[in-house]
């Protein structure tokens, strides 16, 4: 059963609120009197000085914190599989970038390590990465934050303040079925002239090879077997002798190189690697 959002109202009550100094980790965060006792005079200096505290005595903790966080939403999100001496390395730049984000993920992004073969199809798709990747593969227009609902992520709406789990939980025995439905239905919704044009995006799309090692980069996340190549081109040319069947079909019937084509994407979509990034 899925819920809607809850909205909470935030306030300050002045008259619940501290007025004394405060000791935290050593440091003294000054008193206030009635007059700077206010709702925007206390996020402004009590709040944010806490948190400079924070990042100041507790840097190397707080810079792994966040970093181990980065480093499971973008290269592993199995909690027992993070790699610690790059997460070390991520924090270090992280600090002497003045806690910068825009540094580690440069230096993570361009890494061996992210491009490592161990790390390629590791991660299981988001509901907004399935979503959106859908409409952008395959210029599928709907609801995307209903799609997403209906996958178990209510957008805006995390469990609680530590944000989705993520990892397994996105693929379970409910939401799955969901998932080949919602990609189902998507290439459903392709008509010729959405196929055609979708064909037409790839260099040498009347090659039948090239164009099913196109197919692969953009709906896979890894490099095809050949086992897995052969079914794939099988589609496209019907089970016919060569590659002039698509040739002609692409040229000549376009009906039946649509139909050949939503027959692969449909296959293609139902395989549980469609499922990784």
């Amino acid at each position: 059963m899925h819920t809607h959002p809850v909205i909470f109202n935030t306030y300050f009550d002045p008259a619940k609120h501290d007025v004394n100094a405060k000791q935290f980790f050593g440091s003294t965060i000054p008193a206030r009197n009635t007059a700077t006792n206010t709702e925007f005079l206390v996020k402004k200096e009590e709040v944010r000085q806490l948190i400079d505290i924070i990042f100041e005595y507790r840097a190397q903790e707080t810079a792994k914190f966040i970093c181990r966080k980065l480093y499971r939403f973008f290269v592993y999100s199995n909690p027992s599989k993070s790699d610690e001496a790059v997460i070390d390395a991520m924090a270090q730049i992280f600090v002497t970038s003045n806690f910068e984000i825009k540094p580690v993920m440069s230096a993570l992004l361009k890494s061996a390590h992210f491009f490592d073969n161990q790390n390629i199809g590791a991660q299981i798709k988001t509901p907004a990465e399935f979503m959106i990747g859908m409409g952008r593969q395959f210029s599928y227009e709907t609801n995307l934050a209903t799609g997403m609902q209906n996958i178990d992520q209510i957008l805006f709406d995390p469990p609680n303040v530590s944000g989705w789990p993520g990892w397994h939980d996105w693929i379970t025995t409910n939401n799955f079925p969901v998932r080949s439905s919602l990609s189902t239905t998507a290439v459903a919704a392709m008509d010729s002239t959405m196929l055609i044009s979708f064909i037409k995006q790839f260099p040498n799309y009347d090659d039948v090879d090239k164009l099913v090692d196109h197919l692969g980069a953009l709906l896979l996340p890894r490099h095809m077997s050949p086992t897995r190549k052969t079914a794939f081109i099988n589609i496209l040319i019907n089970n016919g002798p060569g590659n002039y069947v698509w040739q002609q079909a692409i040229t000549s019937s376009p009906n039946d190189a649509t139909g050949y084509m939503k027959n692969l994407l449909e296959a293609i979509t139902t395989l549980p690697d469609f499922q990784l990034c």
